[in-house]
């Protein structure tokens, strides 16, 4: 294994997603804002970098894994960032949900360095990354892909590593495409449930008998309250997003302001909870 693999992000996605990479014999570099987690990723055998660009110094594969495309920038583009110290040569693997638009113009500056930058946003959350099974979506040059594809392999799920497209940005369309469809069927659910609870039917019934097995926990982790930042994130990520230049969304979506306004203009956790009924558990009433 000739590649040495540079993680910056080792949050509740990321960690995992390095460990696994350093369980299949990868020599790798670790960075983080805080100091916990690299520490966590010496233990397992990796090696601590202070700063993007110490990274890119001793990296001929770099991932950053981190919440936002200002984030993305700041680590590539910042001081002391990744471009600051890219070797020639190397591939730059964003696996951040990001902007399309902002991913091609990172995409033009990787190049300008003598480098490649792949754009591979995942599908399949914590217990995705825990398990080595995530779904990758990559847009990117081919060959570049055929060379990383092995370490991508070491995070996800082979049969889900998918090419999406050779221009850059093609994996974070997807992943923008993935996330509406979750978004309007969480939509449904929970108005359905908002309808039914209105009603007095018995919830759980209407849960066994009517939803989609493949949405029926949701309601149940609505009521713990623990996807709640998850679903305030994916609608506020909608807001004024560019796919193309030519294509924005103005917090447009169908559905955007049924589900609730405020989450989309800064209310937060508590701008959603008027809309989702708590109801954990669910249980039939007989």
């Amino acid at each position: 294994m000739n590649e040495t693999v540079g993680f910056i992000g080792l949050g509740v996605m990321g960690r995992p997603m390095a460990k696994h990479i350093l369980a299949k014999g990868y020599k790798l570099v670790g960075c983080n804002r805080s100091r916990g987690p690299v520490d966590e990723i010496v233990k397992a055998g990796g090696i601590a970098a202070a700063t993007p660009a110490e990274v890119a110094r001793q990296a001929t594969v770099v991932i950053t894994m981190v919440p936002d495309t200002p984030d993305v920038e700041q680590v590539l583009q910042g001081p002391n960032g990744v471009l600051s110290a890219l070797q020639r040569g190397s591939v730059v693997i964003d696996m951040s949900s990001i902007s399309p638009v902002a991913t091609r113009r990172l995409a033009a500056d990787v190049a300008a360095h003598g480098a490649t930058m792949l754009d591979a946003p995942v599908s399949g959350g914590e217990v995705g990354a825990i398990n080595a099974t995530l779904s990758i979506m990559i847009g990117g040059d081919g060959e570049a892909l055929k060379r990383v594809r092995p370490i991508l392999e070491c995070m996800g799920n082979p049969e889900r590593i998918v090419h999406i497209g050779s221009e850059p940005g093609s994996g974070q369309v997807c992943k923008v495409c993935n996330q509406m469809a979750i978004g309007g069927a969480l939509i449904g659910v929970s108005e359905a449930f908002a309808i039914a609870q209105k009603a007095g039917v018995d919830l759980g019934k209407v849960r066994d008998h009517s939803v989609d097995q493949r949405l029926r926990e949701f309601p149940d982790a609505v009521g713990r309250g623990t996807k709640l930042p998850e679903l305030v994130h994916l609608f506020r990520s909608f807001s004024a997003l560019e796919v193309t230049p030519e294509m924005k969304l103005h917090g447009g979506l169908p559905g955007c302001a049924t589900f609730s306004h405020g989450a989309i203009s800064g209310g937060g956790r508590r701008a959603l909870r008027p809309r989702l009924p708590r109801l954990s558990p669910l249980r039939s009433r007989d």
